[in-house]
Formats: C-alpha cells, structure tokens, sequence
C-alpha cells in the first residue's frame, strides 16, 4: 500500500531556490522540499543524463533544516534506463520520494516509459515511494504515457493546477479559474482515468501561484485565495506549490493556514525523514544514529 503524504511542499529548479525553498518554508509552514536532481540536456552538441552535482549536498542541506526531501526529475524518455538510474542515484542519496515531471517532451513515448518502469522495477525502485507530476488536464494530453507509467508512480499524483493556463491578463475572474483547473480538471479528470485503471494513485496537487504569459505575474493573496478555498474542498493531506522563486510573500499566511484533510484507514503517514541502519531490519530513527522510533513498514 501506499504512505500518504502529509503536509505541504515547496518545489525548487536550482541549487540556489532550493537553498531560497529551506528559507521559506517554516515561513509559510512548509514540511517538504522538492529538489530538482537530474535532466537530460545537450552538453557540448551530445545528449546526456546527468545527476546535478548539488544534489547530494542538497539532500543532506534539507534534512539538516528538519525538512523532507524529496527529488524531482524532468523526464524526457530519450534515455530510459539512464533516466531511471536518476530515480536510484537520488534514493541511495536518501531523497524520500522521486517525483517524474511528465509532460508534452514524452508524448508518444509509451514503449519508451515501460523501458523506464521496467528498469526501475528490476533495480529495486519502491513504486510507492515515487510520484507523476502530469497535466491537470489528462484528457487534453492522451500521447502521454501516464498509464504505462502508473506502475512505477504509485506513490501519488501530483497534477500542475497552476493559474498558468490562464493568461497574465485574464478576464476571467480568479475563482472561475480555479474551479475549471482544480475541480473540472485536476479532480474530475483524476476521478475519470485513474478510476478506470487497476490502481488509483493518491491526488497530491501541485499550485502554481503565478502567470507565465505574455509576461510573469505573481498572485497576489486576495487572487489565490480562491485556489485555496477550491483546493481545500477535496481536503488533501498534501499538497505543494511550485516554484520557490515564483510565490508572493503576501501567500505566506494563506499557505501556513491552510486545513490540510485528515488521513483515514490505516495508512501510514510520513511526515519526517526517517533513516535506517543496515541489518538492523525495521528499526527507524529520526536522524543518523538517533534512538529508534516506533514506526510501520511495508
């Protein structure tokens, strides 16, 4: 089964937001932070996929704040075995979870993303314990291997419900935009296609409090104030806000106040980075070499 996240995330692109996401979040009451680790990207005219270098002290950076870390990864499925030693690389540097940002680079690629799950799975990579960061609008991307990628990803979904599919100067009015994002798409379209599948990840969804075109322009808290009140409707237990360089510091107290939902059933909650000993079976310590504390494992 899956551990259900609980409580709020902050996404960072680079070593220096990712620095900027430790700062911010007991500000805004932040418990994760969401570090970018590797990509594929032309160096000197050669595709390669690469593991950025900050990322291991980034890890420990995060840890050391009493945050969560978690990595995330752009995925392009133009070389799926070495973008899945990406997930392992940032497992073994004691990242928590692996998010794949999935988006319009890996349409038509469904061969390529079982290459992907396959290797990732043959390796030893938790599906729990990893994450899709899609389209809110999953109907409106049907190239997108998210069905294939569904059995790696069963950690959570994490939809980009961000105000960026609306124009900066927009018309429309922030609640509607937020009801169409979050309600019709993120939820609705959740609802509709992974319902239909064997397993129905959690819904962790990302906000992103800002316009992107013609020209950048940040909410200000009475505009995403309504993103909250939708959001808060379908009481997640997560929730994250991408990017640390692109939130208005008027947004700090609404994210802080935000009622995340109660987790129900039996599962297990992770709030906190826990590390293990080798050969020292299930025992969980809050911090390297701390005393055990008690815990769950599956």
């Amino acid at each position: 089964m899956s551990d259900l996240l609980s409580g709020t995330g902050l996404w960072a692109t680079t070593e220096e937001r990712a620095k900027q996401a430790i700062r911010q979040a007991p500000l805004m009451g932040a418990t994760h932070v969401l570090a970018k680790v590797g990509d594929t990207f032309k160096y000197q005219g050669v595709l390669q996929t690469r593991y950025y270098s900050y990322a291991t002290p980034m890890r420990q950076r995060i840890s050391a704040a009493g945050l969560v870390p978690m990595a995330w990864i752009f995925i392009r499925l133009l070389h799926p075995e070495e973008e899945a030693r990406l997930v392992l690389r940032a497992f073994a540097d004691g990242y928590q979870g692996v998010i794949l940002d999935v988006e319009d680079q890996c349409d038509g690629k469904a061969d390529e993303a079982r290459r992907l799950v396959d290797f990732a799975r043959l390796h030893g990579v938790d599906p729990y314990r990893v994450y899709n960061c899609s389209f809110p609008n999953i109907y409106g991307h049907s190239g997108l291997p998210y069905r294939e990628l569904n059995a790696l990803c069963k950690g959570g979904l994490m939809p980009m419900a961000y105000a960026i599919f609306y124009v900066s100067d927009t018309a429309v009015p922030p609640a509607e935009q937020a009801h169409t994002v979050i309600d019709d798409w993120t939820y609705a379209q959740y609802e509709q296609f992974y319902g239909s599948l064997s397993y129905k990840p959690p819904m962790y969804p990302a906000l992103g409090p800002f316009h992107e075109k013609p020209e950048l322009r940040l909410l200000t808290a009475a505009e995403f104030r309504p993103w909250l009140d939708r959001l808060a409707a379908h009481e997640p237990t997560f929730f994250s806000i991408y990017a640390s360089h692109v939130i208005d510091p008027g947004l700090y107290p609404l994210i802080r106040d935000f009622r995340l939902g109660e987790t129900r059933g039996d599962a297990t909650v992770i709030t906190q980075t826990m590390w293990g000993t080798p050969l020292q079976g299930i025992v969980l310590r809050a911090s390297p070499g701390g005393a055990p504390c008690a815990g769950v494992a599956y």
